[in-house]
């Protein structure tokens, strides 16, 4: 019988936390799942405690790899699932059991290509940090519209996340979506959801809490790795690439500007809480650096001069004071001001 949902695990050196989130896939009140565990390349015995459970489960496969990333591990794990959808949790994250049951089930009642619940964030004591919650609604027509899902949902209230979503797993295999690398583009999951979004009429959310992420320390979205803003021009320039490869230029010169706005406020919060040197020579370095890639200086023009850019930017929560900042912020940086621009950025 096809598995209802494939859920795929990259593992690496998580030997602490590996085995609560296994347990929680494994008793899903959702049975008929496919279990993909990626081993890349882990020292601790995260592989033997992997290898154990595939001994008893017979819904469960494990790949042992050399050690090439996250994404690396997720298209292996995409080119072995079977399932009608596909779901990814992180080694160190768990699951409430009935997450699989309750998606798989909206999104067959409303027939949609995505399937999306709520999340929190908790510290390794256990008490909640965030708490993401998200309205139950239907949206349709999305890939007509998708300027309009990433302002409205994606960056926010959906968020740019992968794990707390299930996606039909036609759309992935057939469209050949793979994940590049975090210390390529700096956020592999914003990549794959954009590119996923060109081919779904429709998107189910539901407003309950299933997906439980484990905030702690050395995790890779908890530190800060000099070059933070040249990877957003990765993904600013991937952006404008995949959209132009698929014959939809405009959506990415519509939507580029969108995520270089968002990940700059992301880098600027990494690198202040978790920089380890002076913020302001940080970063100087960090905008210098990304300043020589063309597509993200395109975005910033695009900031500043395209009036159909604006109405979004009143929607990302910009005061009329704010984007006039912002607009100096972008002029500065366009100019070769560096120090300048950072200074009108760190009083903002």
């Amino acid at each position: 019988m096809k598995p209802l949902v494939s859920v795929i695990v990259p593992i690496y050196n998580v030997e602490k936390y590996l085995s609560k989130c296994i347990e929680s896939i494994i008793n899903q009140t959702l049975s008929n799942i496919e279990i993909i565990l990626i081993n890349d390349g882990s020292t601790d015995s995260s592989g033997v405690i992997a290898d154990n459970y595939a001994k008893n489960d017979s819904r469960i496969k494990v790949i042992h790899k050399k050690n090439g990333g996250q994404g690396s591990a997720r298209n292996i794990g995409i080119e072995l699932a079977s399932g009608e959808y596909i779901g990814f949790v992180d080694s160190d994250d768990w699951i409430d059991l009935d997450m699989y049951e309750k998606l798989y089930n909206a999104a067959m009642n409303s027939r949609a290509s995505i399937a999306i619940c709520n999340r929190k964030v908790l510290d390794e004591n256990n008490n909640i940090k965030t708490v993401v919650n998200i309205k139950k609604k239907i949206i349709e027509n999305v890939k007509n519209n998708i300027a309009d899902y990433i302002i409205e949902y994606l960056l926010y209230k959906h968020t740019v996340v992968i794990y707390n979503k299930i996606y039909r797993s036609e759309i992935i295999k057939e469209n050949k979506i793979s994940f590049k690398e975090v210390k390529e583009v700096g956020s592999e999951d914003a990549l794959f959801n954009y590119e996923v979004l060109f081919y779904v009429d429709k998107i189910v959310a539901i407003n309950t809490t299933y997906h439980n992420q484990l905030a702690r320390e050395g995790s890779t979205a908890r530190e800060y790795k000099i070059g933070a803003m040249n990877r957003t021009a990765n993904l600013i320039q991937n952006i404008y690439l995949y959209s132009k490869k698929i014959g939809k230029e405009s959506i990415g010169i519509e939507t580029a500007p969108i995520f270089l706005i968002f990940f700059q406020q992301w880098n600027y919060n990494l690198i202040k809480t978790y920089g380890n040197e002076d913020l302001f020579n940080n970063m100087v370095l960090e905008q210098s650096e990304s300043g020589k890639n063309k597509y993200f200086r395109m975005a910033e023009k695009s900031f500043i001069f395209d009036k159909n850019i604006k109405k979004y930017i009143s929607k990302l929560g910009y005061s009329s004071k704010g984007k006039v900042f912002m607009n100096l912020y972008m002029m500065l940086n366009l100019m070769g001001l560096y120090r300048l621009s950072i200074k009108v950025r760190t009083i903002m």
